[in-house]
């Protein structure tokens, strides 16, 4: 609905400027690619930043995914807090 709409919009104006969203018009979760990284030190950084994210290759069992696609899930992120979420995973990441 457009709770979640709201939400997912707020993320994706704060992730767009610095990295690659794809796949935000369905669902609740986002993939978030930073070119040049690999998935797992991303997912890794953003967990000892606080963040509980995946990387893409987690759900792959054959195919090889784009490397350094994050799955992103913005659901129990208020859109007040995406600001603050993206700086940290952008501090994390950078």
């Amino acid at each position: 609905g457009s709770l979640y709409r709201h939400r997912r919009d707020a993320l994706v104006a704060q992730l767009e400027p610095w990295g690659e969203v794809r796949g935000a018009d369905a669902g609740l979760h986002l993939l978030f690619t930073l070119p040049g990284r690999e998935d797992r030190e991303l997912a890794a950084l953003a967990g000892a930043a606080g963040y509980r994210v995946r990387g893409l290759s987690e759900y792959c069992l054959r195919a090889i995914p784009r490397p350094g696609t994050l799955v992103l899930g913005f659901a129990g992120l208020p859109a007040e807090e995406a600001p603050g979420a993206a700086a940290d995973l952008k501090k994390a990441f950078l």
